[in-house]
Parts: C-alpha cells; structure tokens; sequence
C-alpha cells in the first residue's frame, strides 16, 4: 500500500489531533487497510475510486467544530478500505 499525507511522518497520532483538517490520498491494489481516527473524529472518503473494491467509512461524514477531519482519496481497484472511530479511551 502506498499512502501520502499532509500529517507529519513522527508521530501521527499526535499531529491529527493538532489539525482541524488532514488529507490523505493512497492506492490500495489488493489486500485491506484499515484507517483509525481518534475519537469525536469525521471522515470523508467521496473521493475514494474503486474499481472491484470496497470503501467502508464508519465515521461520520460531516465535520464537527473543534474535532478534526480526514479528507480520503486515492484509488483501489480490488482491495477494500475501512475507516473508523477508535473503540478505546485515550488516557492521555
């Protein structure tokens, strides 16, 4: 899988959480992958082209004030894509 971002390469964690806006754009040819957002994050992955592929965004769609958001692009043409909220606390 090849995946470009906006996001500094250290610690992307941390670097989404500063953002209000992130973008990524990868090409998926087979296989899965799967995008964690952290919590009270919103995704929007229109921009994503399939060809026999699956996009499947468990995020909500619209941005919410304060809470950052992941624009997704890129194309796959037979794998599959999943984009979710983190199910775990973050104690830090």
């Amino acid at each position: 899988m090849q995946l470009r971002t906006r996001v500094s390469d250290g610690d992307r964690d941390m670097a989404v959480q500063r953002l209000q806006q992130a973008f990524a754009d990868g090409r998926l040819g087979y296989g899965s992958a799967t995008i964690v957002l952290p919590r009270g994050a919103s995704a929007n992955a229109d921009g994503v082209r399939t060809e026999w592929g699956r996009v499947t965004c468990e995020a909500p769609g619209r941005p919410r004030p304060g809470a950052p958001h992941v624009l997704v692009t890129g194309t796959i043409p037979y794998g599959r894509l999943r984009i979710r909220v983190s199910r775990r606390w973050l104690s830090r």
